[in-house]
Parts: C-alpha cells; sequence; structure tokens
C-alpha cells in the first residue's frame, strides 16, 4: 500500500466517539520526473475501505475516499476540505 495514507480520527469520549478515515490512493503524480506511477495504490485504497466497513463496521458516511480514477481526486485542496 505504497501511496496509501490513512488517518482514522476518533472522539475523545468513549460515548460520543465516532471513527472516522480519510482514505488516499495516488496511482499518478503529475511530477512524473521525479515520482514514479504505481501500479494499485487506488485499488489499495478502495479496498481498505471495504474492509473498514464490512469486518470493522465503520459507517461508510464517515470515510472520505479520494482517488486518481475517483469521483474527487487527491488535489491538495480536497485533501484540506476532507480533513475539515
Amino acid at each position: 500500500m505504497a501511496a496509501l495514507v490513512l488517518l482514522c480520527l476518533s472522539g475523545a469520549l468513549p460515548v460520543q466517539a465516532e471513527t472516522r478515515a480519510l482514505l488516499i490512493g495516488i496511482n499518478d503524480y503529475e511530477d512524473r520526473n521525479h515520482i514514479s506511477s504505481l501500479g494499485t495504490a487506488d485499488q489499495d485504497a478502495k479496498a481498505l475501505r471495504k474492509t473498514l466497513v464490512e469486518s470493522l463496521s465503520v459507517p461508510e458516511r464517515n470515510i472520505d475516499l479520494l482517488t486518481s480514477d475517483g469521483m474527487i481526486r487527491p488535489t491538495r485542496s480536497n485533501i484540506i476540505e476532507a480533513l475539515s
């Protein structure tokens, strides 16, 4: 899972705690002279999302997925927006 970033954020109080995740999969970088393309980062992020939902019961609404081939691409502004 080379270029996959996972951030799980939980509340401070166990009673109100809610698991959240931001999954980022980047296969192709704009600076191709210095960063090689990755083959499966997008698929890895999607597989991790599936695992979080199916095995850990994390609600899909609590998972933000940004991938190179997705509807929401992992741009700087999209990542900052997902974190806020």
